[in-house]
């Protein structure tokens, strides 16, 4: 066989086909290729029969290739990463108590996998080129995953570091051998896509993991088990590891040329459409040149460099993510769940990249995008307090963007290493940079740094902005070395050899490969578009933060790390950047102060500090008419609500279907709802003050408004008056939910990754099963009033009648539809209940003014069990500017002065100087967008605040006003502690 090898490889010699010249070729090229690729012999048989691939030949081979090979090859990785994660999983599942680990013990566990790896990673890649692709790989597969059962018969340290060694041997040719399968069956502009694919099924094994483990874990909790669960975990993965082990050894081929799903002519075009790659599909024999060159590239190097640096973090954070949850302040059962949403943040990065990478043509500056954003994550686990457990959480999965660039230097030594030995042996060191950052990346989580692990934070930072330097460098490096191959193939007299794609020379010999890689288009985008945005914008003339005006993440900063505090670094803004001369940027607006109201505090949006401009900023005439910000309306989870709506049209159309159930009439006729519910509350309150029991004011009025809701608007009883405690848990958790409106603008894939999960998935996560059952309720309401929408109004509430009436299109009356607005309207009353507290506080707080308003009561309230009607409370002088002080809370002093003060008597002072104040009321908004349910809302506050007041004499509990002041936006305000709880005491009962 070499002999005829030898015969039938081209002299050194080459023939220039345009001048007709021989051309005389390096000999040490030459030499080298005669042990050519095991494909030659197949294009040498075809005696210069010209194969032609046309594009749609082309496209169904490529069909049948990735429907044959990237299945299998997926559901394998996902597992490969899993076996080794299952460590993690079982270190909260009581492995650590049943095999006495101590110290540091569980440390070397995480550590030795890497040893077993790192000892067989270059014998295995010889191994991976010397014997069959396919069946060496499949083997491998299967012995690992009957490795992994064996970790359920373990009982001690010892036995569970010798299966930990062994997982390592037989798991070091995965990566490796599927980076040759991609190498050998895709062309180098596919590769990319397809490494990223297989690589990201990392996440779907997290995902899959932290659902088995939850379930494991919960399951065994409830009923009990003979088996402890750590020992189930291992024992599903590892048969679930030989299984596709079996599948792997059926169904990939070593090669093109055995395939056994290929036609024979088909296998012929599966080689002819990877010729580009001028590196051929693979060469038995061991060429020590190419092992030299490998040691003398400085590729090789950097490669090797970012894999131990990269990694640190990586076998850090692999083997302690659980017990890094934990730390936020979770449970053990919460940390396996919400260690999902980590794996389908990496599934993202890694998809997202490998085809924007392939779209653009620019692979390694697409994956550092996911280093970045990792090192922000990693920087919010530090910086946040141990309180903010949920910008921990967020920074933590932002961390898992980090594998991007690692998978692109994957991709790359697919593409840009060529000659089969000096491919595999760039991969195996670069491998073994992996498991020496692996083994060292445990170690950095010590014992004595928990919980919270503040060292190896910070190591982790500093290991991934070293990274991003050998990033540049990589880049510097191949851009110089393909100038230098352009040059070499314009020099006079360069011809290629005959068929030297599949010689098996190195991409030093081959001067037709060009290296792969991403050139500075993004940097250049965003530096020129930062440019424009300071320079050239239509707004660049108004007073502001540069930061502010270049990027939003300055406003990201305050609403996001620090929690809802733009709207103070606004109103800092203005008293720093505010001046007159912005009525030359804006000839329309009138100023009228010698500080000018006009600051540019994002990109692309203006803050105008004006009372007198809001008429023209809410008109709601013809040429008024004004969509809303999209990127706001999608935090909102429910984007077929009307409130969430963007379109002005489709807004003015979902309004109309509702807006005749909250006419003044309308809430007139069903005034009968609201004072029952307030009767239930006040016989509850009456029982309460017999006891002497603290209540509070927040949860009694947020049961209140969610019984009159769900009455008014579902006919339905919630109950919520009846609960001893007034427990509420569905508003509360959606108020949670409301809390992270600011993440969901910004990462407004959460927002489809929530709504994406099953409601019966996301019951089981405690924090929000509330919400959920709530949900669940809603939805099957909406589908008995689908169900029976030709039937009475009244059997599914009047809001879902009205959403199924009229002649509407069908996606107006479908069942997402008919949740979201139902889900809405009912959530929004928290700000009834918000408002509602923070009056009663202050009337509390001042007797002098709950007398005065009580006086006056008893003019249309003359007993304090009689029940005034709204229209008759509305007449009072007194009782209206209490409501409209404490409802809208407005900070301008030049139209309010001491705005922080409650000052209900400014109202009548205003009326005697023929002052109108309530222009300046925009808590309800204006025009086309006014909230739907104002005239609901004054009911319940009047007739509330009047029976309370009248009826009860009540005190403040350890409340102070710090429960109520507003210290946080989260598009409703919030106190700084998240809500105005206000305790009070029931003191008496009037009588008279």
């Amino acid at each position: 066989m070499a002999d005829e090898k030898t015969e039938k490889s081209p002299p050194p010699m080459t023939v220039d086909e345009e001048t007709g010249t021989t051309e005389k070729i390096d000999p040490t090229i030459a030499e080298h290729a005669k042990d050519a690729d095991e494909a030659l012999a197949v294009f040498e048989d075809l005696h210069g029969e010209v194969i032609t691939l046309d594009e749609e030949t082309n496209k169904r081979i490529l069909r049948i290739i990735d429907w044959h090979i990237m299945p299998i090859m997926c559901l394998v990785y996902g597992m490969n990463f899993l076996d080794k994660t299952t460590l993690s999983y079982a270190s909260i599942m009581g492995i650590k108590t049943d095999l006495n680990l101590v110290g540091d013990d569980y440390q070397w566990l995480g550590s030795l996998f890497y040893f077993g790896y790192l000892a067989w990673e270059y014998p295995t890649n010889r191994l991976l080129q010397r014997l069959p692709l396919g069946k060496y790989s499949a083997a491998c597969i299967i012995i690992w995953g009957a490795i992994l059962c064996c970790f359920a018969a373990v009982n001690n340290f010892s036995g569970a570091i010798a299966i930990r060694f062994f997982l390592g041997v037989f798991e070091a040719s995965v990566t490796p051998g599927f980076a040759l399968l991609t190498s050998q069956w895709y062309t180098k502009a596919e590769q990319g896509s397809r490494v990223n694919i297989w690589f990201s099924f990392n996440g779907w094994g997290q995902i899959f993991g932290g659902l088995v483990a939850y379930g494991i874990a919960v399951g065994t909790d409830r009923h009990g088990s003979s088996i402890e669960p750590w020992k189930i975990i291992f024992l599903v993965t590892g048969l679930l590891t030989v299984c596709l082990g079996l599948i792997f050894l059926w169904v990939v081929p070593d090669n093109q040329l055995n395939a056994r799903w290929l036609k024979k002519e088909d296998r012929v075009l599966a080689l002819a459409r990877v010729r580009v790659n001028q590196q051929g599909i693979g060469n038995k024999h061991f060429k020590i040149h190419q092992v030299k060159e490998a040691l003398l590239d400085p590729m090789t190097w950097a490669f090797f460099f970012y894999a131990l640096i990269a990694d640190i973090p990586n076998g850090g954070i692999t083997n302690f993510f659980s017990q890094l949850i934990t730390s936020f302040g979770y449970t053990a059962e919460q940390s396996l769940i919400y260690g999902v949403p980590a794996g389908a943040i990496e599934v993202i990065s890694l998809l997202g990249s490998g085809f924007l990478g392939q779209y653009t043509n620019q692979r390694l500056l697409c994956s550092t995008g996911g280093l970045i954003a990792s090192i922000i994550g990693m920087i919010l686990v530090v910086a946040l307090p141990l309180t903010n457990n949920v910008g921990r959480l967020l920074g933590y999965y932002m961390t898992l963007a980090s594998a991007t660039p690692f998978v692109a230097l994957l991709a790359m030594i697919s593409s840009n290493v060529a000659g089969y030995t000096k491919k595999t042996t760039v991969a195996a060191i670069y491998l073994i940079g992996y498991c020496a950052g692996n083994i060292i990346g445990p170690q950095v989580f010590r014992p004595q740094d928990a919980p919270r692990y503040v060292p190896a934070e910070i190591t982790i930072i500093v290991c991934w902005g070293v990274c991003l330097f050998i990033l540049a460098f990589i880049w510097w490096w191949y851009r110089v070395q393909n100038e230098k191959k352009a040059r070499v193939r314009a020099s006079p007299g360069y011809a290629p050899m005959e068929n030297q794609e599949w010689m098996d020379l190195t991409d030093w010999e081959n001067h037709e490969l060009v290296y792969v890689l991403a050139i500075l288009a993004i940097f250049v985008f965003l530096f020129l578009r930062t440019l424009y945005r300071l320079v050239l914008h239509p707004l660049r003339g108004i007073p502001g933060p540069k930061l502010a005006a270049a990027t939003s993440l300055y406003e990201f900063y305050y609403d996001v790390v620090e929690g809802g505090k733009y709207i103070w670094e606004v109103e800092r803004m203005h008293e720093r950047y505010g001046k007159t001369d912005a009525r030359r940027e804006i000839v329309f607006i009138k100023l009228t102060r010698d500080k000018g109201p006009i600051v540019r505090v994002s990109p692309g949006e203006l803050h105008i500090k004006d009372p007198y401009f809001y008429d023209q900023i809410y008109a709601s005439s013809s040429n008024g008419k004004r969509d809303k910000d999209a990127k706001l309306v999608r935090s909102f989870c429910c984007p077929s609500a009307m409130f969430s709506t963007v379109s002005h049209d489709l807004h003015r159309s979902r309004r109309a279907v509702i807006s005749h159930l909250f006419t003044r009439r309308a809430v007139v006729n069903s005034e009968s709802i609201i004072q029952d519910k307030i009767s239930k509350l006040s016989s509850r309150l009456d029982s309460i003050q017999r006891v002497g029991a603290i209540v509070s004011l927040k949860a009694a009025f947020g049961a209140l408004v969610s019984d009159i809701l769900g009455q008014y608007l579902y006919a339905e009883d919630l109950h919520y008056l009846d609960d001893p405690k007034f427990k509420n848990d569905s508003m509360a958790s959606a108020n949670e939910l409301a809390a992270k409106i600011h993440v969901f603008r910004y990462l407004p894939f959460l927002v489809t990754l929530f709504r994406s999960v099953p409601l019966t998935l996301l019951r089981s996560v405690h924090s929000v099963s509330d919400l959920v059952d709530f949900k669940l309720w809603l939805r099957q309401q909406a589908q008995d009033a689908i169900h029976h929408k030709d039937r009475s109004t009244m059997a599914s509430g009047p809001v879902f009648a009205a959403l199924l009436s009229g002649n509407g299109p069908a996606e107006e009356k479908s069942l997402e539809r008919l949740e979201d607005e139902s889900f809405v309207l009912i959530v929004a009353g928290d700000s009834i209940s918000q408002t509602l507290s923070v009056a009663l506080f202050h009337l509390l707080k001042n007797k002098q003014l709950a007398q005065t308003l009580r006086e006056e009561l008893k003019q249309v309230i003359p007993t304090p069990t009689y029940q005034a009607k709204w229209s008759e409370l509305e007449k009072l002088p007194y009782l209206t500017p209490v409501g409209q002080s404490d409802y809208f809370v407005h900070q301008d002093p030049a139209v309010f002065p001491d705005p922080d003060t409650f000052d209900p008597d400014r109202w009548i002072r205003a009326g005697k100087e023929n002052v109108n104040l309530k222009s300046f009321l925009v808590a309800f908004s204006k025009g086309s967008r006014k909230c739907i349910g104002i005239n609901l809302a004054y009911a319940v506050l009047y007739l509330t605040v009047a029976t309370l007041i009248r009826r009860y004499d009540m005190e403040l509990y350890d409340a102070t006003e710090d429960e109520i002041r507003t210290a946080r936006d989260f598009l409703l305000s919030r106190p700084e502690k998240g809500h105005a709880t206000v305790n009070v005491v029931v003191k008496d009962i009037l009588t008279t």
